[in-house]
């Protein structure tokens, strides 16, 4: 018999949040440019932003501050983003 399909494990509440976060995020970047001109102005590697965009969760707020300095984002945006994807940091 052969597989006509992959079945991937179910995504936990915490990985759907985080896509959720990363998505946002991403949507944000892409009003202001490349992924590599808003990495550049968060003095990070490009890699590093795909990562959260892809859904890897920033551990710091420092990252946070990070992020949304390079967005023109107002803090209090950041705090209502990771407010909305709380559970993405876990319980």
């Amino acid at each position: 018999m052969s597989v006509l399909f992959e079945i991937s494990p179910p995504s936990t509440d915490r990985d759907v949040w985080a896509r959720l976060f990363g998505q946002l995020i991403r949507e944000a970047r892409e009003c202001r440019g490349s992924i590599e001109y808003v990495a550049g102005r968060a003095s990070m590697p490009a890699a590093e932003w795909a990562a959260i965009e892809a859904g890897e969760i920033p551990t710091s707020i420092e990252q946070l501050e990070t992020l949304a300095a390079a967005l023109d984002m107002e803090w209090r945006g950041m705090v209502a983003l990771v407010g909305l994807c709380r559970d993405a940091w876990g319980a």
